[in-house]
Protein backbone atom coordinates (compact mmCIF):
# COMPACT_ATOMS: atom_id res chain seq x y z
CA UNK A 1 0.00 0.00 0.00
CA UNK A 2 0.82 3.16 -0.82
CA UNK A 3 -0.41 6.88 0.55
CA UNK A 4 0.26 9.02 -2.87
CA UNK A 5 -0.35 12.60 -2.92
CA UNK A 6 -2.10 13.57 -6.82
CA UNK A 7 -1.12 16.49 -8.89
CA UNK A 8 -3.85 18.40 -10.33
CA UNK A 9 -3.57 16.62 -13.67
CA UNK A 10 -4.14 13.02 -11.53
CA UNK A 11 -7.01 14.42 -9.80
CA UNK A 12 -8.73 15.70 -13.31
CA UNK A 13 -7.92 11.73 -14.68
CA UNK A 14 -9.18 10.18 -11.39
CA UNK A 15 -11.84 12.64 -11.08
CA UNK A 16 -15.32 10.34 -11.49
CA UNK A 17 -13.49 8.20 -8.64
CA UNK A 18 -12.52 10.90 -6.66
CA UNK A 19 -15.81 12.79 -6.44
CA UNK A 20 -17.46 9.77 -5.74
CA UNK A 21 -15.76 8.94 -2.86
CA UNK A 22 -15.51 12.75 -1.43
CA UNK A 23 -19.15 12.60 -1.51
CA UNK A 24 -19.44 9.90 0.47
CA UNK A 25 -17.70 10.83 3.42
CA UNK A 26 -18.46 15.00 3.44
CA UNK A 27 -19.01 16.61 6.66
CA UNK A 28 -22.34 17.16 8.39
CA UNK A 29 -21.93 20.49 7.89
CA UNK A 30 -21.70 20.65 3.72
CA UNK A 31 -24.37 21.24 1.94
CA UNK A 32 -25.19 18.05 -0.49
CA UNK A 33 -25.47 20.05 -3.74
CA UNK A 34 -23.62 20.34 -6.92
CA UNK A 35 -22.12 23.69 -6.33
CA UNK A 36 -20.35 22.48 -2.91
CA UNK A 37 -18.56 19.79 -5.49
CA UNK A 38 -17.48 21.86 -7.74
CA UNK A 39 -15.97 24.49 -5.27
CA UNK A 40 -14.79 20.96 -3.79
CA UNK A 41 -13.22 20.10 -7.28
CA UNK A 42 -11.55 23.82 -7.51
CA UNK A 43 -10.01 24.07 -4.17
CA UNK A 44 -8.47 20.69 -5.06
CA UNK A 45 -7.04 21.91 -8.43
CA UNK A 46 -5.33 24.95 -6.86
CA UNK A 47 -4.13 22.77 -4.08
CA UNK A 48 -5.70 23.85 -1.26
CA UNK A 49 -7.30 20.85 -0.30
CA UNK A 50 -5.11 17.80 -0.98
CA UNK A 51 -5.89 14.67 -2.13
CA UNK A 52 -4.09 11.53 -1.44
CA UNK A 53 -4.99 7.99 -3.11
CA UNK A 54 -4.62 4.89 -1.37
CA UNK A 55 -2.88 2.67 -4.04
CA UNK A 56 -2.27 -1.14 -3.97
CA UNK A 57 0.95 -1.86 -5.09
CA UNK A 58 0.41 -5.02 -6.88
CA UNK A 59 -2.60 -4.41 -8.35
CA UNK A 60 -1.89 -0.88 -9.85
CA UNK A 61 -5.33 0.08 -8.11
CA UNK A 62 -6.86 2.83 -6.35
CA UNK A 63 -8.86 1.27 -3.01
CA UNK A 64 -9.47 4.79 -1.28
CA UNK A 65 -9.17 8.41 -1.20
CA UNK A 66 -8.32 10.99 1.72
CA UNK A 67 -8.53 14.75 1.37
CA UNK A 68 -6.79 16.99 3.72
CA UNK A 69 -5.84 20.66 4.34
CA UNK A 70 -3.68 22.60 6.96
CA UNK A 71 -6.23 23.80 8.88
CA UNK A 72 -5.08 27.24 10.95
CA UNK A 73 -7.10 28.20 14.09
CA UNK A 74 -7.60 31.91 13.57
CA UNK A 75 -7.47 32.62 17.46
CA UNK A 76 -4.95 30.58 17.99
CA UNK A 77 -2.75 29.89 14.98
CA UNK A 78 -2.20 26.75 16.14
CA UNK A 79 -2.07 24.45 12.64
CA UNK A 80 -3.10 20.96 12.26
CA UNK A 81 -3.80 18.60 9.23
CA UNK A 82 -7.36 18.00 8.95
CA UNK A 83 -8.76 14.59 7.06
CA UNK A 84 -11.38 16.51 5.77
CA UNK A 85 -12.78 13.44 3.95
CA UNK A 86 -11.79 9.52 3.65
CA UNK A 87 -13.16 6.49 2.25
CA UNK A 88 -12.09 3.14 1.51
CA UNK A 89 -13.51 1.31 -1.47
CA UNK A 90 -12.08 -2.13 -1.25
CA UNK A 91 -11.07 -4.17 1.87
CA UNK A 92 -7.58 -3.66 3.20
CA UNK A 93 -5.58 -4.93 5.88
CA UNK A 94 -5.18 -3.11 9.18
CA UNK A 95 -1.94 -2.20 8.76
CA UNK A 96 -3.06 0.32 5.89
CA UNK A 97 -4.26 2.42 8.58
CA UNK A 98 -1.29 2.56 10.23
CA UNK A 99 0.92 3.08 6.89
CA UNK A 100 -1.20 5.97 6.41
CA UNK A 101 -1.50 7.61 9.98
CA UNK A 102 2.64 7.33 9.63
CA UNK A 103 2.83 8.93 6.67
CA UNK A 104 0.40 11.74 7.13
CA UNK A 105 2.15 12.68 10.71
CA UNK A 106 5.61 12.89 8.77
CA UNK A 107 3.80 15.16 6.42
CA UNK A 108 1.56 17.33 8.96
CA UNK A 109 5.38 17.61 11.05
CA UNK A 110 7.09 18.91 8.39
CA UNK A 111 4.65 21.78 8.02
CA UNK A 112 4.75 22.83 11.65
CA UNK A 113 0.93 21.22 12.26
CA UNK A 114 0.41 20.10 16.42
CA UNK A 115 -1.75 17.00 14.98
CA UNK A 116 -4.12 15.37 12.74
CA UNK A 117 -7.74 15.85 13.66
CA UNK A 118 -10.59 14.69 11.59
CA UNK A 119 -14.14 14.50 12.43
CA UNK A 120 -16.41 10.95 12.08
CA UNK A 121 -19.53 9.40 13.14
CA UNK A 122 -18.22 5.97 11.49
CA UNK A 123 -18.08 3.77 15.05
CA UNK A 124 -15.49 2.21 12.85
CA UNK A 125 -12.99 4.71 12.18
CA UNK A 126 -13.72 6.13 15.67
CA UNK A 127 -12.12 2.87 16.94
CA UNK A 128 -9.15 3.36 14.53
CA UNK A 129 -8.28 6.37 16.33
CA UNK A 130 -8.65 4.96 19.29
CA UNK A 131 -6.19 2.08 18.26
CA UNK A 132 -3.51 4.88 16.68
CA UNK A 133 -3.55 6.49 20.00
CA UNK A 134 -6.23 9.64 18.71
CA UNK A 135 -8.33 11.40 21.74
CA UNK A 136 -11.96 10.20 20.63
CA UNK A 137 -13.59 12.27 23.58
CA UNK A 138 -14.12 15.08 21.54
CA UNK A 139 -17.23 15.59 19.77
CA UNK A 140 -19.01 17.95 17.13
CA UNK A 141 -21.90 19.43 17.84
CA UNK A 142 -24.24 20.55 15.24
CA UNK A 143 -27.49 22.10 16.31
CA UNK A 144 -30.05 23.57 13.52
CA UNK A 145 -30.56 26.74 12.69
CA UNK A 146 -34.13 27.86 14.31
CA UNK A 147 -37.30 29.30 11.96
CA UNK A 148 -39.04 32.11 12.90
Amino acid sequence: MRLLKFSPTQIMENWPYIKECIALSLPPYVLDCQDAMIRIQEQLLVEYLECWACVNDELESLFGIVTTKIAVDDLTLTRNLLIFTITMTEEHEDNVWLEGYEYLSKYAKARNCSSIIAYTNQESVIMLARNLGGDTSWRMLQFPLLQK
